[in-house]
């Protein structure tokens, strides 16, 4: 499916946190002392109101106004089949993630998802979503997970590579990201074009890590870095 990676911007899911440090206490890993390296890092700002703007797209904060398109677009088979937004999926799922899920982890700093509006008409496409921000540690270097979902009508134009491209020069600029990181379940080939199209590296298949549908599923994973040229 085009523009599907297995995150999709999860409208419905739970929300995610950043994982706080644990204080290590002995020499080597999880038993030497604590160094100034190893301090918690600063939480990432409010990320409240933050839209962007391409050539096509407008990308903003899903509103109100979205709950019954959100919910019919995410009826598509290929949406339940290859992210992990619950199935079946209800008008409440869809209002519990536009009205509370999304902006209380846009506010936290940890997540950012933003619909795909065609600049034209404004008329909603689908959605896009930065997840898991993590400032660096002294021992990671700061990253995030992108995900999204394109409704049918939509795919095969270019739109979702535009916007992986704009979200992704945004978080390098504005939110001093390393690292996204871009995550498919096996064989999502569609979200691999895209991520290939926006410039991301893959680095290969993790063997039997993901529950979908109650059935274990390998998963492609690759990375964007701030580094890279594009």
């Amino acid at each position: 499916m085009k523009g599907c990676a297995c995150r999709a911007a999860d409208p419905g899911g739970p929300p995610r946190q950043v994982d706080t440090p644990r204080r290590r206490t002995g020499p080597g890993g999880y038993g030497r002392a604590m160094t100034t390296q190893d301090a918690p890092a600063t939480p990432m700002p409010d990320l409240t109101g933050v839209a962007l703007t391409t050539g096509r797209l407008v990308l903003k904060e899903l509103e109100p106004e979205d709950i019954d398109t959100v919910t019919a677009i995410c009826q598509d088979p290929a949406i339940q089949k290859w992210t992990m937004v619950p199935a079946p999926y209800t008008r409440d799922d869809a209002e519990a993630f536009i009205t509370g899920i999304a902006p209380a982890n846009r506010a936290a700093g940890t997540d950012a998802v933003f619909g795909l509006y065609q600049a034209t008409d404004g008329s909603l496409l689908g959605a896009i979503g930065l997840h898991d921000i993590t400032p660096g540690d002294g021992r990671m270097v700061s990253h995030a997970e992108i995900g999204f979902w394109l409704a049918p009508p939509a795919r095969g134009r270019g739109f979702m590579t535009e916007a992986v491209r704009a979200v992704c020069r945004w978080a390098f600029a504005e939110l001093g990201l390393d690292r996204i990181e871009w995550t498919a379940f096996v064989p999502n080939e569609e979200s691999r074009r895209v991520a290939l199209r926006a410039g991301f590296t893959m680095e290969g298949t993790v063997r039997g890590k993901r529950i979908q549908r109650g059935r274990v599923v390998d998963e492609w994973t690759g990375s964007l870095l701030a580094s890279d040229s594009r």
